[in-house]
């Protein structure tokens, strides 16, 4: 069984799944990583050269391609994605990390790595639009955005128990 870490951009889904990773002993995916390794270049590129449909279609392939038991970070907006939620549904347990916009805000704000961070008012749209999706996961864990990603990662382990 795999287990997919969702949530929006800046919540630290690749900090908490490498910490449950080892905790588990089990390997550790970030899925923007193999997206990159498979394209040859970054994610600002494939939206900027190719547009966002293409990075989804490779998003899905990537996930298609993971094999054997593995905590994924999964991107921003693969949840969001109706293919990669059944997907992940069928391989694995979800776990959100919900975290308030303020507080994604902080940490995001002016990363140019972000294709999608634009300005405080695009990037509200953006998390209202996908939050819902976020809801759909099997659990979630509510953040402040001030816990040590340790103990984000003993919360997600209670949730799989």
């Amino acid at each position: 069984m795999n287990i997919y870490i969702t949530g929006f951009m800046g919540v630290g889904k690749s900090t908490v799944a490498r910490q449950l990773a080892l905790r588990l002993g089990l390997k550790w995916l970030d899925l923007d990583d193999v997206i990159q390794t498979k394209a040859g270049c970054t994610i600002r590129d494939i939206f900027d050269r190719f547009g966002e449909s293409h990075f989804r279609d490779l998003e899905l392939a990537c996930l298609v391609d993971i094999k054997g038991a593995t905590v994924i970070s999964l991107g921003g907006g693969t949840f969001v994605q109706g293919a990669a939620r059944s997907l992940i549904a069928a391989h694995g347990f979800s776990i959100n990390l919900d975290m308030s916009f303020n507080a994604i805000w902080s940490r995001v704000q002016g990363k140019k790595r972000r294709p999608l961070v634009r300005s405080y008012g695009e990037l509200w749209r953006l998390f209202e639009q996908r939050r819902i999706f976020y809801q759909l996961a099997d659990a979630t864990v509510a953040l402040s955005g001030l816990e040590n990603p340790r103990d984000v990662a003993d919360l997600a382990m209670e949730t799989l128990q």
